[in-house]
């Protein structure tokens, strides 16, 4: 049952060097443009400097042993195309002395995050759970063959994906009270999870843009950020733990 599945399970207990869209092919694109070689040159990113290593369930964590923090949310979670210790949500475990269980899912919606809240926090009964919400336009519709990912700028069906939901898609997303019902039901329902079972849950959105570095400071795939945003971010959720001691 893919309920509890994680997107990259066919990489469960595996190593590799590059995740989209971190990939080989992006690397190689980004060094042959000069301006975007230079930035990777002045953030000392290589072709070797990170590796994906992904636990026996698929996820980019720790083993689920032992006590630990959960964390949710898309790509920025996950840590597309930065060191696994220098994510935040690694930080976040670190400062707290837990095992660092993040269940980010590049390309993840708020859909997907409560998907696996409702599935894993009641089995790992984490000691806190840290979830950053993505963009609320994403959404997940789950078919017999798995869950599908559905993000605004691929609506137009240039995926497989979409090939056969276009239609609903453009519909659901044509209307902006869609995304801000469900970016809600999915807070509200990952709320009520983690009160039935006395977790402290702290949220905040990847679309508030109060963070000094968020366009500035890129990881190794020149989208995503980059370890001082993560940096940043670990403090602001820590900000969070401390201020309700």
């Amino acid at each position: 049952m893919y309920i509890c599945d994680s997107f990259y399970k066919h990489y469960s207990n595996s190593t590799i060097q590059w995740v989209s869209p971190d990939s080989e092919d992006n690397w190689i694109k980004n060094n042959n443009d000069p301006l975007k070689r230079k930035i990777l040159e002045d953030n000392n990113w290589t072709d070797t400097s990170i590796e994906y290593h992904f636990n026996s369930h698929g996820f980019r964590s720790h083993d689920f042993d032992g006590n630990g923090a959960m964390f949710l949310g898309c790509s920025f979670t996950f840590g597309v195309g930065i060191d696994w210790e220098r994510t935040w949500a690694y930080k976040v475990a670190e400062e707290l002395g837990l095992r660092c269980w993040n269940l980010g899912i590049g390309g993840g919606s708020n859909d997907t995050a409560f998907r696996l809240a409702w599935s894993w926090i009641p089995v790992l009964k984490p000691s806190y759970v840290f979830y950053l919400r993505t963009h609320p336009a994403r959404f997940e519709l789950l078919t017999d063959d798995g869950p599908l990912q559905f993000l605004p700028n691929n609506i137009p069906g240039k995926t497989w994906e979409f090939r056969h939901h276009t239609a609903f898609a453009e519909t659901w997303m044509s209307c902006s009270h869609n995304t801000e019902v469900n970016e809600q039901k999915n807070l509200l329902a990952i709320q009520q999870i983690c009160s039935n079972h006395n977790i402290p849950l702290y949220t905040a959105s990847i679309m508030n843009r109060y963070w000094p570095a968020y366009e500035v400071d890129l990881a190794r795939d020149l989208v995503h950020l980059g370890p001082n945003w993560n940096d940043i971010t670990a403090k602001h959720f820590l900000r969070m733990v401390k201020n309700d001691r």
